[in-house]
């Protein structure tokens, strides 16, 4: 019989920590050793306990510490037998999660996520640690692979909320050259967007052109007041609508900040 995989909660909201002791029990892979609010507490477990994983909300108001402590004393102590750490908060910028990431989190789950909640949490541990036999680089390996496709994700919601926001329709083929031009420049700037799209939908470049203007011209005659409202760059609206350039690059600075 395979032994249980075992992990610890960091987690200040009592009301989580009793889900987790709860639901563990679904999961017979999975052994719960202990929740607490406290991040010295917590260090001192995994050097007692050597879990496979630990489950850490960043901001531990109600405890004593933080995430960031925890992480830097892990990774100071704990070199050779690092469990796999899985970091659970509200915080959703960049440059914070970057920080988790340099400090050692392997894996990081906003609690804004429509679908986030306990099982979500668990299942996580279950497809990185339990229902694996991997060993701990290809396990982190994984846990990059999917916070990848979470970003991505992510990316393509907020990208889609911007274009609600100053109503562009969606059922226009240049909306949807647009959002791909905005994602794909927000991890790279490229000089060549049109030209990877027509290669992309099997078009040709002039027409991705077209159709973006057209996109933008028909929201550009939508309320003035909206736009001035979400569109923070300069608006002449004698002049018109921005080009597609300027409008994809103006969202992908607006994105890049803010994601």
């Amino acid at each position: 019989m395979e032994m249980k995989k075992s992990f610890i909660v960091v987690e200040d909201e009592e009301y989580i920590c009793k889900q987790y002791r709860s639901q563990v029990k679904e999961h017979e892979n999975l052994y719960l050793i202990d929740t607490t609010n406290n991040a010295p507490d917590a260090v001192k477990l995994v050097r007692e306990f050597s879990p496979d994983a630990v489950v850490l909300d960043i901001e531990l108001n109600q405890g004593n510490g933080d995430g960031f402590s925890f992480l830097d004393a892990v990774r100071e102590t704990c070199v050779e037998n690092k469990p796999l750490i899985i970091v659970v908060t509200n915080l959703i910028s960049s440059y914070i999660h970057k920080r988790i990431h340099e400090k050692g989190g392997d894996y990081i789950i906003t609690k804004s996520k429509p679908d986030y909640s306990v099982k979500l949490v668990l299942n996580t541990i279950d497809t990185l640690v339990a229902a694996s036999s991997l060993d701990k680089s290809r396990q982190a390996e994984l846990a990059k692979v999917m916070a990848k496709q979470e970003y991505a994700m992510r990316l393509k919601k907020k990208i889609a909320a911007e274009m609600n926001l100053i109503g562009m329709k969606p059922s226009l083929k240049g909306t949807g050259y647009i959002k791909d031009a905005i994602e794909m420049n927000v991890e790279k700037r490229r000089n060549n967007t049109k030209e990877l799209l027509a290669e992309k939908y099997s078009v040709t470049a002039d027409s991705v052109e077209k159709a973006m203007r057209h996109a933008i011209e028909v929201t550009w005659k939508n309320d003035p007041d909206i736009l001035f409202l979400y569109y923070k760059a300069p608006i002449d609206l004698r002049r018109g609508a921005p080009s597609p350039t300027e409008f994809v690059f103006y969202y992908v600075d607006k994105i890049k900040r803010e994601l």
